[in-house]
């Protein structure tokens, strides 16, 4: 599983996917998806976090979106999710 965070827009901004008031309830400023924060971790690790509201279809296909254009994620993060089939219906 790769997880990523998302962080407010400052300074430094990864513009592979950029986040608004609206997107998730968690979301109070403009925000992106720290892509070169990004971390694996075993399957088992998701019943570990804090439950939180889902992320709306949309803006997760946008996340994911953003994966695979972002140039600070990873290579073997990227493997990993074009692995899964994440990326095979992108334009």
């Amino acid at each position: 599983m790769v997880v990523v965070s998302v962080t407010t827009a400052r300074r430094f901004v990864d513009n592979a996917c950029l986040l608004d008031i609206g997107d998730h309830p968690l979301i109070k400023h403009p925000s992106f998806v720290f892509f070169r924060e990004a971390r694996a971790f075993p399957k088992g690790f998701v019943q570990t976090l804090k439950p939180m509201e889902p992320l709306d279809s949309g803006v997760l296909a946008r996340v994911i979106a953003g994966a695979a254009v972002s140039k600070f994620l990873a290579i073997e993060h990227y493997d990993f999710l074009e692995a899964q089939g994440l990326f095979d219906d992108l334009p």
